[in-house]
């Protein structure tokens, strides 16, 4: 992936946030946006809980249809069948059913199918390695996450289970260094929970410079972790409430050259609705005419083939 590049986080069927950072820093269209000059990857678990999660779906896979060569979609863990199902009345098969009465299955089916086919990870520039969970033991590299057979239903063991799956330690004290069984996910599961050295060798190993990651949301929508080596990124805003400890503000990255062409990260916030200033907020109203402009815009692209 060339830089420039957006990096989103979880979205998770919340297409206010999505579309609110897309009116706030940019547009990926052509009129009015920078999509010509900049790449944009989405870091996965587009589905499940939120109220939008079809709309969410459609626009990603739109935007991939009319611009192949500078959006990318990074397959998440909940982009399987299986966890669609398992989450119930908050997953994207129950989603489908009360959205498409009569069509539901072959839908669904059609989007799980699409699925099957992301790839796992994306590379920034040569520098910066986006992927959904993380790396879990380390022991392979992104050369592994290349040779992973498509279309992928189920086999998720090794590489696969890391990158889907695997959390970072939250401390840089060597107590959280090494490799650990990840209880928040279950001791059974196989998924694995990994310290900063783990981190460290990995991109040194890889010759990257950091790991972005999502999975799990975050107070400030990002965190830089692991020395610096690793960044957690969510998108969707207030994931487990509006109101109280839990809410959080979404935010997405602009992984951008610098004079002498090393990357450098600059995080964008979409803070929560009751932190957001008179002046941000007369931007997200201003942008909406330019919202609604692009989403007819893709849909006129969509229907005639242009």
């Amino acid at each position: 992936v060339t830089a420039p590049t957006k990096v989103f986080g979880d979205v998770h069927g919340q297409l206010r946030d999505l579309l609110l950072l897309f009116g706030l820093y940019g547009l990926p269209t052509h009129c009015g946006g920078d999509v010509q000059t900049t790449s944009y990857v989405f870091n996965g678990d587009w589905v499940d809980r939120g109220e939008h999660q079809l709309e969410v779906v459609l626009l990603l896979f739109a935007l991939k249809t009319i611009y192949p060569a500078q959006v990318f979609l990074v397959r998440g863990n909940h982009e399987f069948r299986d966890m669609s199902e398992g989450m119930q009345e908050d997953g994207f098969r129950y989603h489908m059913q009360q959205r498409l009465p009569e069509q539901w299955w072959s839908c669904y089916e059609a989007v799980h199918e699409a699925f099957d086919w992301l790839p796992l990870a994306a590379l920034v520039g040569g520098a910066v390695l986006v992927l959904h969970g993380g790396i879990g033991d380390g022991s392979w590299g992104i050369k592994d996450l290349e040779r992973v057979q498509r279309p992928l239903r189920w086999d998720l063991t090794g590489c696969v289970l890391d990158a889907l799956w695997s959390d970072p330690t939250d401390s840089d004290d060597w107590m959280s260094w090494g490799v650990h069984a990840n209880e928040e996910r279950g001791l059974g599961s196989g998924v694995t929970e990994f310290g900063p050295d783990v981190t460290a060798k990995f991109c040194r190993r890889e010759g990257i410079s950091i790991i972005v990651r999502s999975h799990q949301y975050v107070r400030q929508g990002y965190k830089v972790m692991h020395s610096g080596h690793l960044i957690t990124l969510f998108s969707a805003r207030n994931y487990f409430g509006e109101v109280g400890e839990e809410s959080n503000d979404g935010a997405m990255l602009l992984l951008a050259p610098d004079v002498n062409g090393h990357l450098r990260v600059h995080p964008k916030r979409l803070v929560k609705l009751e932190d957001t200033s008179h002046d941000v907020r007369l931007r997200l109203v201003r942008s909406m005419p330019c919202l609604g402009s692009c989403i007819s815009g893709l849909r006129r692209k969509l229907l005639t083939g242009g």
